[in-house]
Parts: C-alpha cells; structure tokens; sequence
C-alpha cells in the first residue's frame, strides 16, 4: 500500500504546491510520523487513509 500512497502523495506535493507538514497536519500525524509512514516502517491507520484520500482528490484504489 505504501507505493500508491507515495505516489499520490508525491503528485500532490508536485502539482498543488503543499508541504509534508500541511499533509500531516491534515490528516492529523505529526512530521516524523507522516515520514515514517510514507517509508513504511509504521503502518497506516484506515482513519488515516481515508483522511489522505479526502485530501488529495483520490479514491482510496489509488493508494492501494
């Protein structure tokens, strides 16, 4: 799961112009924790992924 979500997360970073700290702030992790999730060595919540496909315009088959 944690390719998809990368990649997501990297287009929205690209093409929006936000932060990883507006990203955390967002879906409610703090920096370190929003790192470490997208280097998957801490999993994700499903609140979490569902806050993250909210927030990018994705549908949650994208961060599979």
């Amino acid at each position: 799961m944690t390719d998809g979500i990368n990649a997501e997360v990297g287009k929205w970073l690209l093409e929006k112009g936000h932060t990883k700290t507006e990203l955390a702030d967002s879906i409610g992790v703090s920096l370190p924790m929003l790192t470490s999730k997208l280097q998957g060595e801490t999993k994700w919540f499903w609140r979490e992924v569902c806050s993250l496909a909210d927030l990018l315009g994705v549908s949650l088959d994208s961060l599979r």
